[in-house]
C-alpha cells in the first residue's frame, strides 16, 4: 500500500506500507523514510495554494496486470500537490520494498 503521512510541521508525505494478504493487521513491513515528500513548486504550493507542502495518494496500480510482480515492473503512484494539482509519480518494486521482504 502507498499511504500517507503528516508530521508536527504539517508537511505530508507518501510511505510504503506491506500487509499480509490473509491478515491485513500484520505489518510486514514499513517504509523508514518517506518514498515522496513535497518538493516541486506545485507540490510545497509557491503559487499560493491553499494547502502548501502536501503530497497525498490518491491510487496506486501496476504499470501491468498479473497477478504477482516482478522486481523491475513499475508502479504508478497517482498523488494530489497542495491541493490544487494531480501529479504521477513512478517507482520500480524493487526500489520500493526491500529485498527481504519480496519473494
Amino acid at each position: 500500500m502507498i499511504y500517507h503521512g503528516v508530521d508536527y510541521n504539517y508537511v505530508y508525505r507518501l510511505g510504503v506500507l506491506l500487509v499480509d494478504l490473509n491478515n491485513p493487521q500484520k505489518i510486514i513491513y514499513r517504509s523508514p523514510n518517506p518514498v515522496l515528500e513535497p518538493e516541486e513548486d506545485y507540490e510545497v504550493g509557491a503559487s499560493g495554494a491553499w494547502v502548501p507542502n502536501v503530497v497525498f495518494t490518491c491510487g496506486a496500480v501496476a504499470d501491468t496486470d498479473k497477478e504477482i510482480l516482478d522486481d523491475e515492473d513499475e508502479i504508478l503512484v497517482y498523488y494530489g500537490a497542495a491541493d490544487t494539482s494531480i501529479g504521477l509519480a513512478t517507482a520500480r518494486l524493487k526500489d520500493l520494498i526491500p529485498e527481504s521482504f519480496r519473494r
